[in-house]
């Protein structure tokens, strides 16, 4: 009866082992998949040159969110003068 108890639990540890090699590959094969999608779209190699260039690209539009704040200032300055004028 304890070979019975034992054979069992080999038997759902291997089902276990087989499930999760099963979605290793196709962990792998999504990760492959990605890094190809990666390279093709945006020229990047790794996932950390993704990194390195979302963040440069981050940094581009907060600088460039800056420049338009700043002339959108300068444009309502201009209509207030402008609407003092008449």
């Amino acid at each position: 009866m304890a070979e019975n108890n034992t054979l069992d639990k080999l038997k759902q540890a291997k089902k276990t082992l087989e499930s999760a090699r099963t979605r290793q590959s196709e962990l792998t094969g999504q990760r492959k998949g990605l890094l190809q999608r990666l390279k093709n779209e945006h020229g990047c190699e790794t996932s950390e040159e993704a990194e390195k260039k979302l963040k440069h690209l981050d940094e581009q539009i907060t600088e460039e969110r800056g420049q338009l704040d700043e002339a959108l200032q300068e444009l309502d300055d201009l209509q207030k003068e402008i609407a003092e004028a008449l």
